[in-house]
């Protein structure tokens, strides 16, 4: 699938393209390229911006997932609030016309996407919980509708839940670990050099625990179980945390869950 965060990355592309392929048009080609170099410089900023919001997104539902005497939650969201603080305040100051290092911008939408990741595990382990609890609440009747969902890898919820678990304790030990077989920069390094190189071993660690992250709702079983489960009425608290937790390993179940609320009115 395409990933919605490289349209404007796909935009520029395909502009430069088409400026070549009317390379024979000498004014057509021209504006063409311009406009390419254009959106190719706002780049960084839409980028930017794109992880603000992306924060502000997941900060909101680990908000929902989480109760406000939980202290763990509650220093995750005072380290997000300060990422959030700090690259809108750079990207306000990018979109006046103000100056700012390639650098900085990395490391400000490196920060954001950290922490969104981080909120989106600790959020979705919260709402695992609750989804076994609400099963349990609902008992026999809630397993049968669900038996027909599960693969021959999962024979129920409970082991489906578990290796979702597994799956997020190895993104967070990635996002946790310190080396992760990056790049190591020398003790006797230009300070360039080593802040070079701890940028791009901070990069990779955050790339390989976001695709692994996003591997988990790529599981037949995982989007089958949560779209059956939020179109299972009956049982309210069950489906609605169904929906919670697709939100938050990017699931689309909307579609199928107006369907089945239709198809019961």
């Amino acid at each position: 699938r395409r990933h919605a965060e490289a349209a404007p990355l796909r935009a520029v592309v395909h502009t430069y393209a088409h400026a070549a392929a009317t390379s024979h048009l000498v004014d057509t080609s021209r504006a063409l390229i311009a406009q390419a170099a254009q959106a190719q410089a706002r780049l960084p900023l839409v980028a930017l911006r794109t992880a603000t919001r992306n924060l502000g997104a997941s900060m909101a539902m680990l908000g929902e997932a989480t109760s406000p005497g939980d202290p763990a939650a509650r220093e995750l969201h005072e380290v997000g609030f300060g990422a959030e603080r700090d690259s809108r305040a750079l990207a306000s100051k990018l979109m006046a016309g103000g100056k700012g290092s390639p650098d900085a911008v990395e490391d400000a939408i490196l920060s954001a996407n950290e922490v969104a990741l981080k909120a989106r595990i600790f959020a979705l382990g919260a709402e695992l919980e609750a989804l076994e609890n609400a099963a349990r609440e609902a008992r026999a009747g809630l397993s049968a509708e669900l038996a027909a969902t599960f693969s021959s890898d999962f024979r129920n919820l409970a082991p489906l839940c578990a290796w979702i678990r597994h799956q997020l304790d190895w993104v967070r030990g990635r996002m946790d670990s310190v080396a992760d077989g990056g790049v190591v920069a020398r003790d006797d390094a230009p300070r360039e050099e080593s802040t070079a190189a701890a940028r791009k071993q901070r990069r990779d660690r955050l790339t390989r625990a976001q695709t692994r992250f996003a591997a988990i709702a790529e599981k037949e079983d995982v989007e089958s179980v949560l779209r059956k489960g939020a179109e299972v009425v009956q049982w309210q608290a069950f489906r609605t945390t169904c929906v919670k937790v697709a939100a938050l390993l990017g699931v689309s179940i909307a579609g199928g869950v107006l369907g089945s609320l239709a198809g019961r009115l």
